[in-house]
């Protein structure tokens, strides 16, 4: 019995000294980043020759993205290597440095401690070449110039010494800045001198504006940098001067080419252009005649050409060549390119019997009284026939015939509406038989039945707009709904009435149309031309159904801040 208990109280022993070194759980999470304890050489160095540097913090650290955050100014031709080392990390350069230049480090979020990701934001490794470390500092704003927002992604700030056109895209700026989440950007340790500034979206990490593909702004004039600039806050610190805000933009795209094409079914043939073409695309087929073969559907921006093959045999080969000639505004000349499309018929599809019909409103909806019905066929459509399709109205418990508007859609062949004046509240249904439309192989629709509501005369709210500002040039008043939802053109005083509104919350956009052709234009990088200039009403409004919303909106253009004089 002894020899059991003195095992017992060994045990016991033993599992009390095991909970004794157990890891404590519970208490507050670290939310402390790694602090910046000391450098080889040291940080703010002058006169610096190093080609190894190696910081040390409190705690182990990771880098994340190291490639993406690490920016330096201004950039070198070959990056360097970075490398963590437990509480430090080494960083090897790996290209030449420039004589009597203050560089500039910037790690971005990548610095975070080991063990909870706490993020040492904008740590900075600064340095100098020459015998001191330059101090003028500069800050602004990049935001879009159509809707006036910060950029969804971080945009760079290419700054230039050398002051020709072509610098932006041939040259790697002297120095480099990154905006934040709120488009704003500072850039410290500048020299005097005179500069021009650009911001880029550098989608493809070069440092260098691609024309086109990404986004661009600039500031009009050159901004000169002087010592006399300095000036600091109530606690001392550098105070950057403020630049006038970007406006960032993409440049239209004059070059024209054919972006995509496929074909995902046997009878229907896919392009894609980059833009909308100036002008129809025109295609042959060395083969047919596509007049007689082929039905073409064009999307509302212009972009996209659905050609649908009318002709069984042609939807069985399994290659089809189509020779596409469009107008290049690029070198004024029309280009010719020959596609291929070719189709593999793995099975287990089979042709439906029937052509498919969808209509919007759908069965069970509701229909605005200014919209028509609209009817999507899944083929185009080559023979209508209205007298198989029959409306009948409810009101009141009466039901009656109505007449009613049948046209097809100008850009697609499968589209097409039923127009009618619909009474509100009133009951529908629309009845469609076999043959009311059919295909050029002859499919034709079975029999549907759609049942749908009149929405109600009182649903709608009304907005009246009193626009003033003593305009001094046209504008073009913009009324958004998540989208545009009606545009209107004034050139002075006046007052606007935007009727039969569905309940929603609405904002208004005024754009300053200088050059009158009742469009926004974006701006010109190689003319200097900044975007035509718009204005946000600051709030949004909120239409109720049975409602009448009046506002007053004094536009006060303003002197767009890129523009302004440098002082």
């Amino acid at each position: 019995m002894k020899k059991q208990w003195g095992i017992i109280f060994l045990g016991a022993m033993l599992f009390g000294g095991c909970a004794k070194i157990g890891t404590p759980t519970g208490g507050p999470r670290d939310v402390t980043p790694p602090r910046f304890l000391r450098s080889s050489p040291p940080n703010y160095s002058t006169n610096f020759s190093a080609r190894k540097i190696e910081c040390w913090f409190d705690e182990y650290l990771q880098l994340k993205d190291i490639n993406q955050q690490l920016m330096i100014s201004p950039p070198m031709k070959k990056k360097p290597s970075v490398t963590p080392k437990g509480k430090s990390f080494v960083l090897e350069l790996n290209d030449t440095l420039k004589a009597r230049t203050t560089y500039v480090m910037d790690f971005g979020n990548a610095i975070t401690d080991n063990n909870e990701g706490n993020v040492l934001e904008g740590f900075r490794y600064v340095f100098s070449t020459g015998d001191y470390i330059d101090s003028l500092s500069v800050s602004g704003t990049v935001i879009s110039a159509f809707d006036l927002k910060p950029p969804k992604e971080s945009f760079l700030i290419l700054v230039y010494n050398d002051l020709s056109d072509t610098a932006p895209s041939a040259k790697l700026p002297l120095y480099v800045g990154r905006t934040n989440a709120s488009g704003k950007y500072r850039i410290d340790n500048m020299a005097e001198g005179q500069y021009r500034f650009y911001a880029i979206k550098d989608n493809n990490s070069n440092f260098r504006y691609d024309p086109f593909t990404e986004p661009v702004a600039f500031i009009d004039s050159v901004i000169t940098l002087s010592p006399h600039q300095i000036n600091t806050d109530s606690s001392g610190k550098l105070v950057p001067v403020e630049l006038p805000p970007f406006y960032f933009f993409t440049e239209n795209d004059t070059r024209q080419y054919i972006k995509n094409t496929n074909r995902k079914e046997p009878c229907k043939l896919e392009v894609v252009m980059n833009i909308p073409p100036k002008g129809e695309i025109l295609y042959h087929a060395p083969s047919f005649d596509v007049h007689e073969k082929l039905i073409a559907e064009r999307n509302h921006s212009g972009d996209s050409l659905t050609l649908w093959i009318t002709d069984s045999l042609l939807c069985a080969a399994d290659s089809l060549t189509l020779i596409f000639s469009y107008f290049s505004p690029a070198d004024s000349s029309r280009k010719t390119d020959t596609v291929r499309f070719n189709y593999f018929d793995a099975g287990g599809k089979k042709q439906k019997e029937f052509l498919q019909l969808k209509t919007s409103p759908s069965r069970g909806g509701t229909v605005d009284l200014f919209a028509p019905l609209a009817i999507t066929a899944g083929k185009p459509v080559c023979k209508t026939d209205t007298s198989k399709i029959i409306l009948t109205e409810t009101l009141d418990s009466v039901s009656r015939p109505r007449p009613f508007r049948f046209y097809r859609d100008s850009l697609n062949p499968r589209l097409c509406y039923v127009a009618c004046s619909w009474q509100p509240e009133g009951s529908y249904v629309l009845n469609m038989y076999p043959g009311f439309l059919t295909t050029c192989q002859g499919y034709t629709n079975d029999s549907l039945e759609v049942s749908f509501l009149a929405q109600k005369q009182e649903f709608y709210g009304n907005i009246i707009l009193h626009v003033g500002g003593h305009l001094t040039s046209p504008v073009i008043i913009q009324l958004y709904e998540k989208n545009l939802v009606d545009e209107r053109y004034i050139s002075s005083d006046t007052t606007l009435v935007f009727s039969m509104l569905k309940p929603a919350s609405y904002s208004f956009k005024a754009i300053y149309d200088d050059n009158h052709n009742k469009l926004w234009d974006t701006g010109n990088l190689k003319k200097k031309q900044q975007p035509e200039e718009i204005e946000l009403m600051e709030e949004s409004l909120t239409v109720r159904s049975n409602w009448d919303i009046e506002k007053t909106w004094i536009l006060k253009k303003r002197i767009t801040g890129s523009k302004k004089n440098n002082k």
